[in-house]
């Protein structure tokens, strides 16, 4: 059975009216950009250097429409702090919103005066991005429904202190954000496919795992990115899938140097390893394409109306698109209270506002209908509820819905569709099927539960006729 998922352009009457009209902004955490706003796209790239290929890199995120940039360091190989922020202007512009994670090429010239750090700091200033502790070396800080954490292992000239695994641990321990982004420059041998030795330990990659955030590298000129992991130092494979789920003990990492100084062999390889793009690759490692140009990984965040849902793809500078991937974000938030899920009911007469799936038409509902998309006949309505769960958005399996008539019988609705309605994020459509056993049901209160929580019960009326008949 296809599900009904279209969503009326129009309705008439006091239900619509009361759907789009009453209830303008009723969840504060979502008005207030808590979660990511739908499609947002961030490029990640490192390694860059100054010249006509990290110019070309600048142009391909522009193009591809990203939103902001995480660079994990290695900015201009040249110790020139102002020409390295000329050329990221002359393309992104000053205001554009891009991220710096101190490298081994940037430690001269980072805490000097007109340095690095003055000119992110003045950036972040700029656009009113908060940030606590260092920036670029130590901190983190939130943007659009993003937690970024940002640190320094292996990198010398005093910005390693030996405890960036334990800043890791607690950012993330403190933070309920449905998506987290841990970056740092340099690598583990084993975490990059060039020629790089270990120079970070691994208590930074796991305690990063351990907190479910993505790790986001440079350091090595290629592009490798790693199955989804439970464990980083011996590289324990969780999933082989191209739809990763991150939750917290299980994560992956990525390599993202292809930010335009110049291209490396792959010399390193290994099962745990999704995909790679080097200048060339070990025989026998299908996951690696060779004759690599300069590019950058893009993430979308909250992508077909799920705020824990991300679509990546590596895209170089010729329009190539190496490795596209699927990642969910299932991290487990601490316990908050949860708000009662609340179906949406006319403010005239106090009765839910519900819709065919097909016809759109209001109460009363046949449980069947001549007008029905599917083989089964039965009638499909749609309800309309706020506050819901936003990483339940979209799995079906995580809804329930019941109707209970005059006499306290209950009826099983089956959910057949659960979406965010198009252009009202905070509205959540739940699609739920008319069973036979309620045709003389009269009226009825209907209530939904999701992952526990249930919402208000609202008043349905059944119709002993098909929906639709005269």
């Amino acid at each position: 059975m296809r599900p009904h998922v279209r969503t009326p352009p129009f309705v008439n009457g006091l239900a619509w009216c009361a759907l789009f009209l009453l209830f303008a902004c009723p969840r504060a955490s979502v008005c207030a950009g808590e979660l990511p706003p739908p499609n947002l796209k961030v490029a990640f790239i490192g390694d860059q250097s100054l010249g006509p290929d990290a110019v070309a890199v600048l142009n391909l995120i522009k193009l591809e429409g990203a939103q902001a940039v995480l660079h994990s360091g290695d900015l201009d190989y040249a110790d020139n702090p102002a020409a390295w922020e000329a050329q990221v202007n002359s393309v992104l512009g000053p205001d554009f919103p891009y991220f710096v994670t101190i490298g081994n090429h940037d430690e001269l010239k980072w805490a000097a005066a007109g340095g690095y750090q003055q000119l992110v700091e003045a950036r972040f200033t700029r656009l009113g991005i908060a940030w606590s502790g260092r920036l670029g070396v130590r901190s983190s800080f939130h943007y659009r429904g993003l937690f970024f954490v940002l640190a320094a292992p292996g990198i010398g000239g005093g910005f390693d202190d030996g405890a960036s695994d334990l800043y890791v641990r607690e950012q993330l321990a403190a933070d309920n954000s449905v998506w987290s982004i841990c970056s740092w420059h340099k690598n583990q041998r084993l975490m990059q496919v060039g020629g790089k030795t270990d120079e970070t330990g691994w208590g930074v990659y796991e305690e990063a795992r351990k907190g479910g955030a993505i790790i986001a590298t440079a350091h090595e000129h290629s592009y490798s990115r790693t199955h989804l992991l439970s464990s980083m130092s011996p590289q324990t494979i969780a999933s082989s899938s191209n739809t990763l789920s991150l939750t917290k003990g299980k994560s992956f990492a990525f390599v993202s140097g292809l930010g335009g100084h110049s291209v490396r062999p792959q010399l390193v390889g290994g099962s745990w390893w999704a995909s790679a793009y080097a200048s060339t690759c070990l025989a026998g490692e299908a996951y690696c394409q060779p004759n690599a140009a300069p590019g950058a990984l893009f993430g979308v965040f909250n992508v077909d109306g799920r705020p824990n849902k991300a679509l990546f793809y590596f895209k170089d500078i010729n329009g190539k698109v190496v490795d596209s991937f699927v990642v969910y974000s299932d991290v487990e938030s601490p316990p908050v209270e949860p708000t009662p899920v609340r179906l949406l009911t006319d403010e005239v007469t106090g009765r839910a506002v519900a819709l065919t799936s097909v016809s759109w038409l209001s109460e009363p509902f046949g449980v069947t209908t001549p007008y029905d998309l599917g083989t089964d006949t039965r009638t499909r309505v749609m309800l309309f509820a706020a506050d819901v769960d936003p990483t339940a958005v979209g799995n079906p399996a995580l809804f329930t819905a019941q109707a209970e008539d005059s006499q306290g019988i209950t009826y099983s609705l089956p959910v057949e569709f659960v979406g965010v309605v198009p252009g009202q994020g905070w509205l959540t459509q739940v699609t739920v099927i008319l069973p036979a056993e309620l045709a003389n049901a009269g009226e009825v209160r209907v209530q939904i539960t999701v992952r526990g929580a249930s919402s208000n019960k609202v008043l349905l009326s059944i119709n002993p006729s098909p929906n639709g008949s005269p």
